[in-house]
């Protein structure tokens, strides 16, 4: 008996994830859950450990959930079924993503002191002042929106 292709906007029958992808999933919301606490902070100091440790555990809750997800696949180009589900079809997800997105980028460019960014000689604080030690680290200055974004870009 042959399967049914469903062609709706929405996927009917979700995916069990399993344990190690619910585990991955986990790490990578606790690290996505970080970086939004420090859009709301004010005026919080952070340490280098603080965007490391966030960054470290988006790194490997994405890894956990891809192991967990191709562990039991043959080797080769997996895109099967890909415009079938709801982040890539223009789904639920895909425009909360998109709206996420859309709102970081108009912060970005014509709003950053709301994203952090010390104006006028005050210092950096919230979620660009997470970024302070990795810049003085690698530039010897303090972190600018830029050198945030072009971080979160690594990832």
């Amino acid at each position: 008996m042959a399967t049914e292709i469903n062609f709706s906007i929405s996927q009917p029958h979700p995916d069990n994830l399993g344990g190690l992808r619910k585990l991955g999933v986990a790490f990578v919301a606790v690290g996505l859950a970080m970086l939004a606490f420090s859009f709301g902070s004010g005026g919080s100091d952070f340490s280098g450990w603080y965007l490391g440790i966030s960054l470290s555990t988006i790194l490997i809750g994405t890894g956990t959930y891809a192991y967990g997800l191709y562990m039991w696949q043959s080797p080769g180009i997996k895109n099967d079924r890909v415009w079938m589900k709801d982040l890539s079809n223009r789904g639920t997800w895909a425009w909360i993503v998109g709206i996420i997105l859309t709102t970081f980028y108009i912060l970005l460019y014509w709003f950053p002191s709301l994203i952090g960014l010390g104006t006028e000689g005050t210092g950096n604080r919230g979620f660009v002042a997470m970024f302070d030690p990795l810049s003085l680290f690698l530039k010897g200055k303090v972190a600018s929106q830029w050198f945030a974004y072009g971080v979160l870009s690594l990832f």
